[in-house]
């Protein structure tokens, strides 16, 4: 409710765009001629735009660390292609905030039918972890960015 999503909501749905849903690494292939191509479009879907950033930059950051550098690098070359507004930045941070980890975890065990004797990935994601407490200090910065206390 503090945040522009309602916003965002309003703004995205005027310009009739979609998103991918389904925005990573895996998904972008870059040429030798220095061409970009996005692949994986089966999954686009209407919603804001700050759902497609704000996965791409928590699976970036999954894997490199949480570090803030990398996901403002990334922030700042979007927000070249398409001005950031204060709500952007908003709903990018409580976005980023959801306990995704979790919930992939959950989805890995019912999905999979794991064992719950597989506990590494538990582990990483255990809330006193270097990991957790990395991704707050993240959020930490994310919310001094976005001019906002979550």
């Amino acid at each position: 409710e503090k945040s522009g999503y309602n916003k965002l909501c309003a703004r995205d749905e005027k310009r009739q765009g979609f998103i991918h849903h389904d925005y990573g690494l895996y998904n972008i292939m870059h040429t030798f001629q220095g061409e970009t191509y996005i692949g994986g479009l089966e999954n686009a879907v209407f919603d804001i735009r700050m759902h497609d950033l704000g996965h791409l930059i928590f699976k970036l950051m999954r894997r490199r660390g949480w570090e803030l550098e990398t996901a403002m690098d990334i922030i700042s070359w979007y927000d070249g292609l398409y001005k950031l507004k204060k709500e952007d930045y908003q709903v990018l941070t409580a976005y980023l905030t959801l306990p995704h980890d979790f919930r992939q975890l959950q989805r890995l065990y019912s999905a999979e039918d794991r064992d719950l004797e597989d506990l590494e990935e538990l582990e990483r994601i255990n809330i006193n972890s270097e990991y957790s407490m990395t991704k707050r200090q993240f959020l930490r910065e994310m919310e001094k960015n976005a001019g906002l206390k979550i």
